[in-house]
């Protein structure tokens, strides 16, 4: 399988070495109970290290399911646990992505369709040399545009990570960055490269919106109840105050909490892993027919890299087909992984973002997935 990114791999080559003579691996073709324990301490090496303050993790294999919190919530202490909340950043996409996958079978839109079906306004500029922006380029980041972001977008955005808007009202709205779409210039054909953003899914956020007739905050909370996941929601639309946990920058300062810049299709969501869980349950076990189309294959970039409805998806030599999703806020780095050929699935959760920290969160990453792919 490949790795969770290009810098994991790069990382993992570096320190395998040295892992080889650090760590030592409990015991090949575990049961789930040898799996469980080989975890603890694989989870327990890895806060050793001391670049992470605190771990959660999820795993499912052939129907069982372990999960378990290593370290604490902040550096004053405190153990993480079932109702301690984390920032998933873009594993919201995904979610988008099953909406989009849901309105599909559903017949109320196509993902070759044309953007501007749902775009009220002159948007001329959205093709390039007469090829228009389709759902389908939403989904897999291949919009065509000149600029990652819209200017103003960026700016706020850039803001956000830098903490400015934390405590304080964002001043863009959606209407505005409808605004800005209409200035937007492409100087590639949509579908032909890959350039990775949020821009894509607030895009797809907002015609949900206009195909459902309704706010995306309600269309994603009535997807959220189907799955039973109560403790899950989009930052800003709940007063309660919640167990959120803190994150931790890469030189260790305590990071700005993340903030939804619009309507929260590209990042944004808030949940436990009691909660995260049961929606690698729902993809795992699920027949619901919106679980295949969401991992349908729509792009493969010029390194072979394939995307599915924001998912990313592939094909391993042992595992068979699988696909996953990272999130990164200012302080936590997220990962959910989905083998359905080999029924297992992985969940990923840390509150530090230091390379360090994701070093030692990637190559725990690898140690529990090397067994879930031998456990039985």
């Amino acid at each position: 399988m490949k790795k969770i990114s290009t810098i994991i791999l790069v990382f993992t080559f570096l320190i395998s070495c040295q892992q080889k003579e650090k760590k030592k691996e409990v015991k090949i073709n575990k049961n789930f109970s040898e799996l469980k324990n080989a975890i603890d301490i694989y989870a327990k090496e890895t806060l050793a290290e001391g670049n992470i303050n605190a771990l959660a993790l999820s795993v499912y294999k052939n129907g069982e399911i372990y999960h378990n919190y290593y370290g604490n919530i902040n550096k004053n202490g405190g153990k993480p646990n079932d109702n301690t909340y984390f920032e998933i950043a873009s594993i919201t996409k995904v979610f988008t992505g099953s909406l989009i996958a849901k309105a599909v079978l559903e017949g109320k839109i196509k993902s070759e369709d044309d953007i501007r079906l749902y775009l009220k306004g002159n948007y001329s500029n959205l093709e390039f040399k007469g090829t228009p922006i389709t759902i389908r380029n939403l989904l897999t980041h291949t919009l065509g545009f000149k600029e990652r972001r819209p200017p103003k977008f960026n700016k706020i955005w850039t803001d956000i990570s830098n903490g400015y808007y934390e405590s304080k009202p964002i001043e863009y709205s959606t209407d505005e960055f409808l605004e800005e779409l209409k200035s937007v210039e492409l100087d590639k054909k949509p579908g032909t490269f890959y350039t990775y953003n949020s821009v894509g899914s607030e895009i797809l956020a907002y015609i949900l919106e206009q195909i459902y007739q309704d706010t995306y905050n309600n269309i994603l909370n009535a997807f959220l109840e189907d799955l039973d996941m109560k403790n899950s929601y989009l930052e800003g639309t709940r007063d309660k105050k919640v167990d959120l946990i803190d994150g931790y920058d890469e030189h260790g300062n305590l990071a700005p909490k993340a903030r939804n810049i619009l309507l929260g299709g590209g990042g944004g969501m808030v949940t436990t892993l009691p909660d995260l869980t049961k929606f690698m349950k729902f993809q795992l076990e699920s027949k619901n027919p919106l679980v295949k189309e969401s991992v349908k294959e729509l792009y493969t970039d010029r390194e072979g890299d394939k995307i599915a409805y924001l998912w990313d998806v592939d094909y391993g030599e042992r595992e068979g087909f699988y696909y996953k999703k990272t999130g990164t806020s200012n302080g936590v780095q997220s990962v959910i992984l989905i083998c359905p050929d080999t029924k297992y699935g992985l969940i990923l959760i840390m509150n530090n973002t230091s390379e360090k920290a994701f070093i030692d969160w990637a190559t725990l990453y690898e140690r529990i997935e090397s067994d879930l792919i031998k456990a039985y």
